[in-house]
C-alpha cells in the first residue's frame, strides 16, 4: 500500500484551434475564441500579430498581414467588427455603421470578457 497518492494530473489548457482557409489550407498564426457574453454569443478571430488593447482608441491593432472578426449574437441583433487588408468594418445585423465611439465601447466591452486562451471547438 502506497504511503502517498500522487496528486491528480491537472487538464491540459486549450490549444490555439487550427484556422483552415476555404481551400483547406492551414492559416498559421491564428485564433478562435468562442464565449458567452452575459447570454450573447461571441465568436472572434486573429491571424497575424493582432493586438488588442483596451484603452487604445483603435482597441484592435491589427498588423498589415492580419485580419480580426468579432461577431456578437444577442437575440436577433447581431453585431459585427472586422478588418482585413487595412479595411475596417463594422455592422449591425448587417448594415454598415461608423465605428464610432459607441461601437469602439461595444468593441471594447466585448473582448473584456473574452477568455485569456483559444477555446478548442466542441467535438461532433
Amino acid at each position: 500500500m502506497p504511503l502517498f497518492t500522487p496528486p491528480p494530473v491537472p487538464p491540459t489548457p486549450p490549444a490555439i484551434v487550427r484556422c483552415i482557409s476555404a481551400d483547406g489550407t492551414v492559416i498559421s498564426d491564428c485564433a478562435k475564441y468562442e464565449y458567452k457574453r452575459q447570454q450573447n454569443s461571441v465568436s472572434a478571430r486573429f491571424t497575424g500579430g493582432v493586438r488588442i488593447d483596451l484603452k487604445s482608441d483603435d482597441v484592435v491593432i491589427v498588423p498589415a498581414n492580419g485580419t480580426a472578426t468579432i461577431e456578437e449574437r444577442a437575440g436577433r441583433t447581431v453585431r459585427s467588427f472586422a478588418v482585413e487588408n487595412g479595411k475596417t468594418t463594422y455592422t449591425v445585423d448587417g448594415t454598415a455603421r461608423p465605428f464610432d465611439a459607441a461601437a469602439r465601447q461595444w468593441l471594447r466591452d466585448v473582448l473584456s470578457t473574452m477568455p485569456a486562451r483559444p477555446v478548442p471547438p466542441a467535438k461532433q
